[in-house]
């Protein structure tokens, strides 16, 4: 499981990416592997899903030192029992990627490129926000609709508002589409957020 990046920024948060190569059995090997992770994963049916569960747990132990045994709040975030800190947790295909602060709320989402984010685009994109997207000339076309989905994504977990609407109450601004960058977004038009992202060829990720 080769870790690909691992940054900290800012001195206060810390968040990582790893290539998931292993199968489930030598995932299993690399956490010490309590029941009640047990009884998780085996209510995750998907082998996919469970390689990806298993990688992001093995992840956050690695980053943080602390149990990966995740629970989650009323508002769906997750915390670790017993720890002050803040974390977000994300995997798509092949890649799991974790964050976490001692002091700010955070969130990311990594997704691998696909038009399928395009095909469901007017699900979740406001009329400025789809015109932005359809005159982004770029050679990926599925480039700029994975970063705004990855972005609301984060604002999302962010925010831990249940019912928050993406279409309606998660504004993404136009941005610079390149390798990495900045993504102003805010939340029912008042409070903002300036996002970081990186664009790879096997998958984007947005975190704050």
């Amino acid at each position: 499981m080769p870790l690909i990046i691992d940054k900290i920024e800012s001195g206060v948060k810390r968040f990582a990416v790893w290539q998931i190569e292993e199968e489930e059995e030598e995932l299993m090997s690399l956490i010490d592997f309590t029941p009640e992770l047990g009884k998780q994963l085996k209510a995750i049916r998907d082998e996919g899903k469970r390689r990806e569960w298993l990688a992001s747990r093995i992840l956050l132990n690695k980053l943080s030192g602390f149990s990966p045994s995740v629970s989650y709040n009323s508002y769906g975030q997750p915390y670790i029992k017993g720890r002050d800190c803040s974390i977000s947790i994300t995997h798509t295909k092949n890649y799991a990627a974790v964050i976490l602060s001692d002091k700010d709320s955070v969130g990311i989402d990594i997704e691998y490129p696909s038009n399928r984010i395009k095909r469901v685009a007017p699900r979740f994109l406001n009329m400025k926000e789809m015109e932005f997207a359809q005159k982004s000339s770029v050679a990926d076309d599925s480039l700029v609709y994975g970063l705004i989905w990855c972005a609301k994504e984060v604002l999302y977990k962010v925010a831990g508002m249940p019912g928050l609407a993406f279409r309606e109450d998660i504004e993404v601004f136009s941005f610079e589409l390149a390798k990495e960058g900045f993504i102003k977004a805010r939340i029912k038009r008042r409070e903002e957020y300036l996002l970081r992202f990186l664009a790879e060829s096997d998958f984007y990720l947005v975190w704050y």
